[in-house]
């Protein structure tokens, strides 16, 4: 392993780390999807790149490495998983005893001023959202950064095959909200 992947690394724990923090006192459950979306989003809305690579999955963008980069996390206590049986199911992640030890490896990459003000973002925009809200706002960035220069009504179209459980309303709604905050860009 390189010195440059072994610090991507790093910055990476780190950042499982501080949005486990940053989300602790949130209403709605920080699941491993929620944990998924965001960190695409910080990339794509937020160009912060973190260097992962996500592919469509069932439940919107996927990447397996943050999955790995968490079981890490969790084994040295930086984080806690605990499965939810009730309400939506899955599981739950958290602030570990050894959380700020692993927030402080990444300190740098952290405390640099262009990270802390995009996840400030992120976590104003999205750190309320449920995770079936932030698979519908994620595949919606998801399309338009793989469909170059999309109209609105061929985005709708293509998320509507790809989420036929959301509504044609609940999608435009997401679309529209996406592009009035100017999140997302689409052809005229």
């Amino acid at each position: 392993m390189t010195k440059k992947q072994s610090i991507i690394s790093w910055d990476n724990y780190g950042l499982i780390a501080e949005l486990a923090y940053r989300l602790k006192d949130k209403r709605f459950q920080f699941s491993k999807t929620a944990l998924q979306k965001l960190i695409f989003l910080l990339q794509e809305i937020y160009g912060i790149k973190c260097g992962y690579r996500f592919d469509f999955y069932i439940y919107g963008p996927y990447c397996s490495d943050i999955e790995i980069d968490l079981s890490l996390v969790e084994s040295w206590g930086g984080v806690r998983i605990y499965y939810v049986p009730t309400n939506y199911g899955g599981y739950h992640i958290t602030v570990g005893e050894n959380n700020e030890s692993i927030r402080e490896k990444a300190s740098d990459f952290l405390k640099d001023p262009e990270i802390q003000n995009s996840l400030k973002k992120l976590i104003e925009e999205f750190g309320n959202l449920t995770a079936k809200e932030l698979e519908l706002i994620s595949t919606i960035v998801y399309v338009v950064r793989e469909e170059k220069n999309i109209s609105k009504e061929k985005l709708l179209e293509i998320v509507k095959s790809l989420k036929p459980r959301f509504s044609d309303e609940e999608i435009l709604h997401a679309i529209n909200s996406l592009i009035k905050k100017k999140l997302i860009v689409l052809q005229i």
